[in-house]
């Protein structure tokens, strides 16, 4: 079968991926794409993703294309979500080293350091994206209480700030429209997630007791609240190894979710 790009006589085999922006957080979080519009020729397609520390391409999947990640520079957490086992697969990765997000299958991955750049890399020359942000915020509440036996109205103030797709996220500005962490009895009714204090905006720690007390208590709030909920159903053995696994990863430098992850993968 001939192939009318190849046969075009003004046929274009380079290209330079960097000179179409796809998307633009800050000047150290950006995406570039070199696909079938930029390239005719082309028979894939990818994305040059620069992320920071702490960003994440945010949950998405793809209808029509499989996804390989590919880690350049930096470390990234990938996690993908197998549709026929109902597990969650993370897998850490380093310079050289891959992840594949079969197509549908939902995913997202995480910077664990700075100047990470991952290229994401498609079957097809045009890719398509659903993101999880999107998703979310289309669900009608009463559709949530319906499916789920869960507070339509609460549900919908939860995704209310999500407007658009997020891409790259945490949102800039995330952390003052997080509520307040207030503690309760033994577990927090409403806390600001460790990982937005911690990444979302640069900060100027003091070492004051006080504050040292108030950012420790975030950290290991979530590490409490699950090792909480599973001595209910476990035993104290196996509910302390995996909190004390969750905080030896966080320790080193894991975002809390995804040490939790991790540890739920090891199956313990």
């Amino acid at each position: 079968m001939n192939d009318h790009v190849l046969e075009h006589p003004d046929l274009e085999l380079a290209a330079d991926s960097n000179q179409t922006l796809n998307y633009k957080c800050d000047p150290n979080n950006f995406l570039t794409q070199l696909f079938g519009e930029q390239m005719p020729a082309i028979k894939t397609g990818f994305f040059n993703i620069y992320l920071s520390k702490g960003k994440i391409v945010e949950p998405h999947w793809h209808t029509n294309v499989t996804e390989m990640i590919v880690v350049i520079s930096g470390e990234v957490t990938a996690s993908v979500f197998n549709p026929f086992t109902h597990r969650l697969m993370t897998y850490r990765l380093k310079p050289g080293q891959v992840a594949v997000f079969p197509k549908g299958w939902f995913h997202w991955f995480v910077a664990e350091a700075d100047h990470t750049y991952t290229m994401a890399i498609f079957d097809q020359p045009t890719p398509d994206i659903v993101y999880g942000a999107d998703f979310l915020r289309s669900l009608p509440k009463d559709i949530v209480e319906l499916a789920y036996c869960v507070d339509g109205e609460e549900f919908a103030k939860a995704v209310a700030p999500i407007r658009e797709s997020v891409i790259l996220g945490p949102p800039i500005g995330c952390r003052e429209s997080m509520p307040v962490m207030r503690m309760t009895g033994d577990v927090s009714t409403s806390y600001m997630p460790p990982e937005y204090s911690r990444y979302c905006v640069e900060s100027s720690y003091t070492t004051s007791n006080e504050q040292l007390k108030m950012e420790t208590l975030q950290h290991v709030e979530i590490c409490v609240t699950q090792g909480l909920d599973e001595a209910r159903q476990y035993s104290a053995e196996h509910t302390l190894r995996k909190t004390s696994a969750r905080s030896y990863l966080i320790g080193k430098g894991y975002h809390p979710s995804t040490a939790a992850q991790l540890v739920e993968s090891w199956q313990l």
